[in-house]
């Protein structure tokens, strides 16, 4: 997708969303005691509706609203406190609300503002930056990351505010998950797509599913990626948007940065990852199957 193509696609995206300034100043008061002076809209994500918010004193507040019913921003909340007991660099919940949109339920989240830019998306193109320093980057994305997967969830998929999963294993969890081959199919066939790769990507992960290995559920963030780097001479300082967490297998975060970012190798992210255990056995294999498994994820989004 073109750039200018997909500013457009967040710009109708966004649009769905509408919050009066009054609500919103009423609950960035309530969350730091001031009133924003200035309102500058942030259109780089495709779920939540995000504003960077001037105080009174001059600090800034990062607002973000979500149309969604199912309220992200309170198991988000969860896991933010997790990480940052791990020792994981993150953004300061500082409130979550209910809110009312368009006559329907939503949530609004008020953050600090982490200093820096991001890696992607932001002040930084790191295309173009010395690559000796981005491998260090990714490094410590890669020492964080195994912090992440060091905390243990209640269960298998989605999570919620307080950590629990809806399976009990994760075969269950993915056997769940390609049951609804024929609304996937479907939507395949209206595209145009060869029916006979999207056939045999569903034969891939039905037989690798039924010879994985057994997994403990951890923490996974489930966007694990450059955008959500906050840097700040060559450091990461924070870990952004947590709306997508899983209870999974660690690989499923090595999988989402293997499928998107062909260009940063994996091998940069594997060696900052402390836990070395994970890549042995059956890790290539796992990574691999589970790209295919994510990918639907990603048909059915877009």
């Amino acid at each position: 997708m073109a750039n200018s193509d997909y500013q457009q696609y967040l710009e109708k995206l966004h649009s769905k969303i509408n919050i009066s300034d009054e609500v919103l100043n009423s609950i960035v008061k309530e969350a730091t005691g001031l009133i924003p002076l200035g309102k500058n809209k942030i259109q780089s994500g495709e779920v939540n509706e995000v504003y960077d918010l001037t105080l009174q004193n001059g600090n800034h507040v990062i607002a973000r609203i979500s149309r969604y019913e199912h309220f992200e921003f309170s198991k988000e909340n969860w896991a933010i406190g997790k990480a940052k007991e791990a020792g994981v660099p993150t953004p300061e919940m500082l409130i979550v609300k209910n809110i009312q949109i368009d006559g329907k339920n939503g949530q609004i989240c008020i953050q600090n503002k982490l200093e820096g830019t991001t890696l992607e998306r932001g002040d930084i193109d790191y295309h173009k930056i010395d690559k000796h320093c981005l491998r260090k980057i990714i490094n410590q994305a890669g020492e964080i990351l195994a912090k992440i997967h060091s905390i243990s969830t209640d269960g298998f998929g989605d999570l919620d505010q307080n950590g629990k999963g809806k399976y009990q294993t994760f075969k269950e969890q993915v056997s769940d998950h390609i049951a609804t081959f024929d609304e996937f199919f479907k939507a395949a066939k209206e595209l145009g797509l060869d029916e006979g790769v999207f056939k045999a990507q569903y034969k891939i992960i039905i037989q690798k599913v039924k010879t994985a290995p057994r997994i403990n559920p951890m923490l996974t963030h489930g966007d694990y990626c450059p955008k959500h780097f906050m840097i700040k001479d060559s450091k990461i300082v924070g870990i952004l948007d947590w709306g997508i967490i899983e209870g999974s297998s660690p690989v499923h975060d090595f999988a989402k940065w293997a499928f998107w970012y062909k260009e940063i190798p994996l091998e940069w992210l594997q060696e900052g990852y402390t836990n070395k255990l994970l890549f042995n056995n059956n890790f290539q294999d796992m990574l691999h199957w589970m790209m295919l498994y994510n990918s639907l994820d990603y048909f059915w989004w877009y």
